[in-house]
């Protein structure tokens, strides 16, 4: 499940909204409405660098 933050959200309650991503799959960052970054998990990460390191062999 993804939770969506402006930036400036993100910027007023930064340690809280990194706790959430032990919880949330990813945290999508917006900026004027529209989808400006992500915000991943260590473990997420890691497996999404798995799967792309698979689709390069």
């Amino acid at each position: 499940m993804s939770k969506s933050y402006s930036l400036t959200e993100m910027r007023n309650h930064f340690a809280e909204i990194v706790h959430e991503t032990e919880q949330a799959t990813m945290v999508q960052v917006t900026q004027r409405g529209k989808p400006f970054a992500f915000l991943v998990s260590v473990q997420e990460y890691e497996r999404l660098k798995k799967n792309q390191d698979q689709l390069k062999e």
